[in-house]
């Protein structure tokens, strides 16, 4: 007992030098010299705590569930898995031996679940058969018989598998989206420039489901854009996509008695799970059907259609008889859009998804050959929720080529988020990381949210700067009604006279300003907005612009406004930007304000803010996990993003949202670019999954992120940085790290088992 509280208190205080520590990311750079970091190991046998500490008693902890109460449990069979067993996945479709093998598993898992049956007296509810990366039965029993099913000859354990969500940020919170244009910020349109654009390669986004029916995932504007690609190679359309080897219904049809989904639906069939070119799979993993279209609300699609857009949404739309460019038509595009989308979704009527449920999804995506898998989910409990046997079976896909991205999570930070007194800090471990599983496993690849840095949208531009304007809403796409556009009829930009106010726009702020058929700038605060706006107008406003008095954007609710002037909405960097660029003038009682002339420009189009500094999203997970290892791995845009609306009826709708759920498809469809890269330019390295490559490039190119002072954000909070395509996709080099077999770029302090109590570099 003495020893585990010794090592409980070294924890903490480990935990506790690493958070005041001043953590900053670092990348490999030429540098001076510098005095060599030695270390000297010293003897701490004669070291004591002893009289310090005093013995406590553990508390038994009330059971979690009655006997009778039907959980989600992982039968975790003595059997190595097809993939324990050695068997490698390049290519494992197609390997007869790796196959008969797995064979091999599912007859011997059923009988085992007649030894079970016979045992429980009663039929096994069972959900999954995994035999790819776990030799496990996944099933729905009652929580009192799980000691009965371990006595089952066969059965190594039986654990209780989590449930998890979308990570994306609750409407309504304070970071209501109202942003896009994010590929620039990772520079995705230099990679297209240079002709990587995905072609030929395969995301799985393990999801709520996708709008099959939606423009920005239309057959027809991925087959235009591989035409041009075709163009561009100099070679016929049909050659090139021959070169390509998209997945076609034939390919699974060829693998179709080795995929999960066939095991549990009857009158499965290639053709019922083929699309089209752009979606060559689709599957319901819940609900075991083909439905899955995003814009069904009742399944739950409109995350999955948002994630997929983010990753893999067409380069062109169709307009009028002919294609334009998808980024100045509706200003949004994916990060690999000439890559094939395989919807697996994980969340439906049934509910999901468990731990097997998207395990099952990954064995499949394996199996079809994806580059990328997308998992923008994660366990709501933040803390670095862990299943020891899951976080095993990740392990083995680090022999894979696949990269399998994951949400950090939107906990934020620790203290921020707790709700006592260090609520959890000896409940399992010593922690104060907020994020949780799958994310925080040792071979995930963890993504972490920064805000974005541009807008699609209308526009307001003061001083040559353009930035994007909101109703709080969180729409600003196209069908939007936009409250500025009567100002603007035109769509060509009409500009008018401001006054700027360094207060919150109370009626005694206005004292000796003449603001009649001017634009208004409010700041937030203290009153609401609807007074705000009421007493401007009172005032002879013509329309109210309210700028935050924090980072960040807001929701506004406008109740009790009783004008028709337009009242929108800006950041306060943009705030900054007006009073920056505007002549300032004092009134009779030496109150100082601001004038200037803005545009108003109603027409939708891509603003890019180019700001000095980048701001790491607030809600982003982040902390010092127990083990003293380092999450997340890497950082891409989340905060306020623009991508395809699947709730909706109509095919051309597009809506924001926020969190790492849309920081995550960024790097699968950026992972998908890197892979392209590797493959055409024949780098694949001896000794090294292209999975690992990938992540290696992904991670030494990243630019590591400083706040407004000029700080670097802690390696604990951005990993290596920020994604940048460009030098990813170029690179003529690439970086290992001893002890990082996983192609992490990355030196973790942890704790090592082989030393009792001790920790090591």
């Amino acid at each position: 007992m003495k020893k585990r509280l010794f090592t409980r208190v070294l924890s903490a205080l480990l935990t506790i030098v690493l958070c005041l520590g001043n953590i900053v990311p670092t990348i490999a750079v030429a540098a001076e010299p510098k005095e060599k970091l030695t270390f000297e190991q010293v003897e701490n046998s004669g070291i004591s705590l002893e009289t310090q500490l005093e013995e406590v008693e553990d508390m038994e902890e009330a059971p979690a569930y009655a006997d009778a109460d039907v959980v989600r449990v992982s039968i975790i069979l003595q059997k190595e898995s097809t993939l324990e067993a050695g068997y490698s996945t390049q290519g494992i479709g197609e390997n007869a031996t790796a196959m008969a093998y797995r064979d091999g598993l599912k007859a011997e898992q059923t009988a085992v679940t007649a030894r079970i049956e016979r045992a429980m007296g009663t039929e096994l509810d069972v959900v999954w058969n995994l035999t790819l990366a776990a030799n496990i039965i996944s099933a729905n029993v009652q929580y009192g018989q799980i000691e009965d099913i371990k006595a089952v000859s066969g059965v190594r354990d039986v654990v209780l598998e989590a449930l998890y969500e979308p990570c994306e940020v609750d409407e309504g919170e304070e970071y209501e989206p109202n942003m896009s244009t994010s590929p620039e910020q990772i520079g995705s349109p230099a990679a297209y420039a240079a002709g990587y654009t995905g072609a030929g390669t395969r995301i799985a986004i393990v999801d709520t489901g996708l709008d099959l029916d939606h423009i920005s995932f239309s057959a027809a504007g991925f087959q235009y854009s591989l035409a041009l690609q075709a163009g561009r190679a100099d070679v016929s359309v049909e050659d090139y996509i021959q070169q390509l080897d998209l997945l076609d219904a034939e390919e699974i049809q060829a693998h179709l008695d080795q995929l999960n989904v066939k095991e549990y639906a009857a009158g499965i069939t290639a053709d019922g799970l083929y699309q089209n070119r752009k979606v060559p799979f689709g599957y319901n993993y819940i609900d075991r059907s083909h439905t899955y279209l995003g814009h069904d609300q009742d399944l739950e699609g409109e995350h999955g259609s948002h994630v997929a857009g983010i990753a893999a949404a067409n380069r062109f739309i169709k307009e009028g008889s002919g294609y334009v460019s998808a980024a100045d038509a509706v200003g949004t595009v994916g990060n690999a859009p000439d890559a094939q989308i395989l919807t697996m979704k994980v969340f439906g009527k049934m509910g999901g998804a468990y731990d097997s449920d998207y395990m099952a999804a990954i064995e499949d995506a394996i199996i079809l050959g994806c580059d990328a898998v997308n998992l923008s989910l994660g366990s709501s409990s933040a803390g670095f929720t862990t299943s020891e046997d899951y976080e095993d079976l990740l392990d083995y896909l680090t022999e894979t080529d696949c990269v399998v991205a994951m949400a950090s999570g939107n906990s934020g930070y620790w203290t921020a988020n707790a709700a006592g007194p260090m609520p959890n800090l000896y409940v399992e471990d010593v922690n104060f990381q907020t994020a949780g599983s799958p994310s925080t496993y040792t071979n995930s690849f963890a993504v972490a949210s920064v805000d974005n840095d541009g807008a699609v949208g209308p526009s307001l531009q003061v001083g040559g700067s353009s930035f994007g304007y909101g109703d709080g809403t969180g729409e600003t796409g196209p069908g939007w009604n936009n409250p500025m556009a009567t100002l603007d009829t035109t769509g060509e930009g009409t500009q008018y006279d401001y006054v700027f106010l360094n207060s919150i726009g109370l009626e005694e702020d206005y004292a000796g300003i003449d603001v009649t058929g001017k634009i208004v700038f409010v700041s937030r605060g203290e009153t609401n907005f609807a007074d705000k706006a009421n007493v401007a107008v009172d005032m002879g406003a013509i329309a109210t612009v309210v700028y935050n008095n924090e980072p960040g954007t807001i929701n506004m609710i406008l109740t009790g406004y009783y004008e028709e002037a337009p009242c929108v909405l800006i950041t306060q960097a943009s705030g900054n930007i007006v009073r920056e660029h505007s002549t300032a003038a004092t009134t009779d009682r030496g109150v100082t304000y601001y004038t200037g002339k803005v545009t108003v420009e109603s027409k939708v189009k891509a603003n890019i803010a180019n700001s000095d500094y980048y701001h790491m999203s607030s809600f982003s997970s982040w902390g010092v996990p127990g083990d003293l290892s380092m999450k997340p791995e890497i950082t891409a845009p989340g905060g306020n993003i623009y991508s395809v609306n699947g709730a909706v009826s109509e095919t051309d709708q597009y809506e924001m949202m926020s969190g790492t759920s849309m920081a995550t498809p960024q790097i699968t469809g950026i992972s998908a670019l890197v892979q392209q890269v590797i493959r055409e330019k024949g780098l694949s390295q001896p000794g090294l999954t292209d999975r690992a490559l990938t992540q290696s490039l992904l991670m030494s190119t990243a630019v590591p992120l400083k706040d407004a002072n000029g700080l670097y954000y802690s390696v604990l909070q951005q990993g290596a940085g920020l994604a940048d395509v460009l030098a990813a996709t170029s690179a003529s080099s690439y970086v290992t790290v001893d002890g990082q077999p996983d192609g992490k770029v990355k030196v973790e302090l942890g704790d090592d088992p082989a030393r009792a109590g001790g920790y090591s570099f």
